[in-house]
């Protein structure tokens, strides 16, 4: 009897460290997938901007516009610049 009662204990014990553990993972799988959102929503800013960028410098250039200095600060990395 003093056996069964023993490894009762040590099955509770285990599955107590077990749901310990396994909080611990969850915390930290969740501050990586809050991480892997914020670089995802900076990303699409990022493109967007991009997007925004190219669109008035496909603009300019359908219009058949000189180039301007202006449109370097619009540019991305200032690619356009001569």
């Amino acid at each position: 009897m003093g056996i069964l009662i023993a490894l009762q204990i040590d099955n509770w014990n285990e599955n107590r460290k077990d749901k310990i553990e396994e909080k611990i993972i969850l915390k930290e799988l969740q501050s990586n997938l809050e991480l892997v959102l914020f670089r995802i929503n900076r990303n699409i800013e990022n493109l967007e901007q991009n997007l925004k960028s190219f669109s008035m410098l496909k603009n300019h250039t359908d219009r058949n516009l000189p180039f301007h200095d202006s449109l370097n600060a619009d540019s991305p990395l200032g690619i356009f610049a001569l």
